[in-house]
């Protein structure tokens, strides 16, 4: 956002397999700049991989994500009810702190 001179984001997605841990730790300044989130999570991904599969946890960012959106002033929002595994695990967040 600095190099293009933005001072806000209206909507910020990401769908990053697994590298939401990373995303957020690295978005702070960002994040509270943003009205709008829509991020996807991949906690299915984790529940369909061999209990002892490398690095399995990673892909377990859900709850993590949902609570970094809130502390940082969001009303968050999923679809548990979706047939689609995917779908389930996207996190949509809007700000109400503005």
């Amino acid at each position: 956002m600095e190099n293009l001179e933005l001072d806000h984001a209206d909507l910020i997605k990401t769908n990053i397999e697994g590298g939401e841990r990373l995303a957020i730790r690295g978005m702070e300044s960002l994040i509270e700049r943003t009205r709008h989130v829509a991020i996807a999570c991949h906690d299915s991904v984790a529940g369909e991989a061999e209990l002892d599969a490398p690095d399995v946890e990673q892909f377990r960012t859900k709850a993590l994500v949902e609570r970094f959106l809130r502390e940082h002033g969001f009303e968050t929002t999923t679809d548990p009810t979706a047939s689609e595994p995917w779908v389930r695990d996207y996190v949509y967040g809007v700000r109400v702190d503005d």
